[in-house]
């Protein structure tokens, strides 16, 4: 008979080991090979490059950008954006101010599950599906 004790355990270690085996990505290099592997046409900016772009205009970046990635798979109809900060700090300070403007992005409508987040010094917006595959979200 299985007693409390290792029934609450058995579950709770099952999820650690779970949780370790997965890290969420906050290298935009590893994001983007997968995402191209997987037909997606990406761009990687750097702060300078980003403060040039339409997206800066909405979503301003402070000093601590270090790259800001695109990436669209019209087939699909998915696509992502996704910010690099230098500290989980600028992330959630950046990500507390922008994210009511992000619903601004969802642009193939109620069709596609639309997600954001933040993953440590990465925030990203877009489509479950690409915020899955470049290792954001597991969900």
């Amino acid at each position: 008979m299985i007693t409390l004790k290792k029934a609450i355990l058995l579950p709770l270690s099952s999820f650690a080991l779970i949780s370790c085996a997965f890290q969420f990505s906050n290298d935009p290099g590893a994001a983007k090979s997968k995402l191209e592997e997987n037909g997606y046409t990406v761009k990687l900016y750097t702060q300078e490059e980003y403060e040039k772009l339409e997206t800066a205009e909405t979503f301003d970046a402070d000093l601590t950008l270090t790259y800001h990635l695109t990436a669209f798979n019209e087939a699909e109809k998915n696509y992502l954006f996704a910010w690099y900060f230098t500290s989980i700090e600028s992330a959630e300070f950046w990500n507390t101010f922008n994210s009511v403007s992000f619903s601004e992005l969802n642009t193939y409508g109620d069709g596609v599950r639309f997600t954001s987040g933040q993953s440590n010094n990465v925030v990203w917006t877009g489509t479950n599906d690409a915020a899955k595959l470049a290792g954001y979200t597991f969900f």
